[in-house]
């Protein structure tokens, strides 16, 4: 994809209390457009846009949200495809956090930007890493979920130990110039600690999830 912009306009001057659909829009345009070329409308929203997430431009994952009754919908975008059809990834409540399906796992390009990481694997499909804090009735357990962004369709590869010490998924840390990991070959920056044991930090390595402590910080209250 070349330089793009990508911006939203309100349909409703900024104004929650008038009524109106879509409330807002998100376009897209090359940075250096040709003549006549017209923005391009990539979603319609009934919510107040929040927040998305590139995978370069096979997807875009959009976020809505409406304060009034706390629905946050995620979509799936492909600004690639001149006839794309938004998907409807998650609808939920925001207060919900159990049904949470988690963040995208991002990673650095060599310019430094931010992009969903693509997860590779043996058979087709567009796949990316969902993690969450995991939160259940008896407290945060966090996990990593393989997620095909094509079907909608999730795996569970890896949950904190819920017996003795709290793990959280801090980045991705296998190192590819377009942000393609294969799975077999993913490395993690991972935290862990218990009630006794102070954060230290790991690296954990697929396929066998090998971990490899790399800090050993003291304890400040021995």
């Amino acid at each position: 994809m070349p330089s793009t912009l990508y911006w939203v306009e309100t349909q409703d001057g900024g104004d929650a209390n008038v009524e109106v659909s879509p409330r807002d829009i998100v376009y897209m345009e090359h940075a250096e457009p040709l003549d006549g070329e017209k923005p391009l409308v990539l979603l319609k929203l009934d919510l107040r846009y929040r927040k998305s997430y590139w995978c370069y431009g096979l997807f875009v994952l959009v976020y809505e949200y409406w304060y009034k009754t706390r629905i946050t919908r995620t979509w799936a975008i492909s600004p690639d495809l001149k006839d794309h059809k938004p998907r409807l990834l998650f609808e939920r409540s925001s207060e919900d956090a159990y049904s949470n399906p988690g963040s995208p796992v991002m990673c650095r390009t060599p310019a430094g930007m931010l992009v969903i990481a693509r997860i590779k694997r043996d058979c087709e499909g567009s796949y990316i890493l969902l993690k969450g804090r995991g939160a259940t009735p008896k407290g945060s357990s966090p996990f990593l979920d393989l997620f095909n962004v094509n079907t909608g369709e999730k795996e569970r590869i890896w949950e904190s130990d819920k017996e003795k010490y709290y793990e959280s998924v801090l980045a991705v840390i296998s190192y590819h110039p377009k942000c393609e990991v294969q799975l077999d070959q993913l490395k993690l920056l991972v935290s862990k600690e218990s009630t006794r044991e102070i954060t230290q930090y790991y690296v954990k390595i697929w396929p066998n999830k090998k971990q490899v402590q790399i800090t050993n910080y003291p304890h400040p209250y021995p």
